[in-house]
């Protein structure tokens, strides 16, 4: 997505690590293999970057959304590849453009290459070519270049909205250009669990505003026309009974995965080392805990920074850099707040009793 810049804290905010093939009560909003829209159907876009005369963004909550969509609308592209149609955000007026791994990707296999080559149509209606110059699996986030100047960007807000706030999704659900679809933030900080989507989905976005296939990669917008989130997936109706229940990758993520890739072609992520497992109560009988608690340490990496501080198959990691650890998805968090090459303090139970240990994070 189109951005304008404001500097970016070398400490990471969070970064959701997202799955590329999800469970089948989860949908990317992705691309869609439908055919776009003949273009006599529809104009195109012709919304401008400035306000309205006399309109102001202050006024009533849904009096405001024509102004906003007016806004954020010229930054808005499909993009369409041999597999399909799906959406993008101008990040850079110079013509730098994000939008989701999977909208480039070669096919729905996990981390299937990405196409070198795509096109991109801006809301004028005008085609260019673009080139695929980073993406990033874990964040599910990709970067196309055009050879294109003066192009709308987008501005980012970088923190986290707050539940309740109006929201605009803004994309190309089905092929249909800059289509717009109004609700709220309906929540923050939602995660699925690892075992259910091979990685964990953490620190999400949860929108009403209605997101469907081709939607990936447009734009999450809040009330004052600043982008809030890369649109990312649904729950699709049919199979879970959910109505509008979407999800959106946070602004910040966005900002610092795509920073990483323009300046070196590719985003790092700091990791422990380690494959755990949550401890329930059974395990914890097992393992002769008092309570439930933790991580369990199932597999210990050769050569990570876990095995170069000593931790063990058999620990439970109980705190990590000074956060209770309760859940799988709590060792993420905790980790997309930190970059490769940080030590940070761990306790671990071994044989019942507590252990402070200090770890160097290493790079995925």
């Amino acid at each position: 997505m189109g951005v304008q810049h404001a500097p970016v804290s070398r400490r990471r905010p969070p970064r959701p690590v997202l799955a590329f093939l999800l469970i089948t009560a989860l949908t990317l909003a992705g691309c869609t293999n439908a055919p776009p829209p003949d273009s006599g159907t529809q104009a195109p876009g012709t919304g401008t970057s400035s306000p309205a005369p006399g309109s102001s963004l202050d006024g009533p909550v849904f009096g405001r959304i024509p102004e906003i969509v007016d806004r954020v609308r010229p930054s808005i592209v499909t993009v369409r590849t041999p597999k399909g149609v799906g959406s993008g955000v101008v990040y850079r007026s110079g013509g730098v453009i994000v939008t989701n791994r999977h909208v480039v990707a070669r096919s729905q296999q996990q981390q299937a290459p990405v196409f070198d080559r795509v096109t991109i149509v801006f809301a004028t209606g005008k085609q260019a070519q673009g080139r695929v110059v980073g993406a990033d699996y874990p964040t599910d986030l990709a970067v196309i270049r055009v050879n294109r100047t003066g192009l709308n960007a987008a501005e980012f807000r970088t923190e986290l909205p707050e539940v309740g706030e109006l929201a605009v999704a803004i994309g190309s659900p089905l092929g249909f250009r800059e289509s717009s679809t109004a609700g709220i933030i309906s929540g923050l900080n939602r995660s699925f669990p690892a075992a259910q989507t091979q990685r964990p989905l953490i620190n999400l976005i949860q929108t009403d505003a209605a997101i469907s296939p081709g939607s990936s990669g447009g734009a999450l917008v809040s009330g004052n026309a600043k982008v809030v989130g890369i649109n990312e997936l649904y729950l699709p109706p049919g199979q879970t009974g959910a109505v509008s229940i979407g999800f959106a990758i946070p602004s910040a993520t966005v900002v610092d995965v795509v920073e990483q890739i323009l300046r070196t072609g590719s985003a790092e992520h700091a990791v422990l080392g380690v494959a755990v497992v949550e401890v329930t109560p059974a395990l914890a009988d097992q393992l002769g805990l008092q309570r439930a608690r933790g991580v369990l340490v199932q597999r210990v990496v050769e050569g990570s920074g876990a095995a170069e501080a000593g931790i063990r198959p058999g620990d439970v990691i109980v705190r990590l850099a000074g956060r209770r650890i309760d859940t799988v998805n709590t060792v993420y968090s905790v980790l997309r707040r930190h970059d490769p090459g940080d030590t940070v303090p761990v306790t671990i139970v071994r044989n019942g009793q507590e252990r402070q240990l200090r770890i160097t994070l290493t790079q995925r």
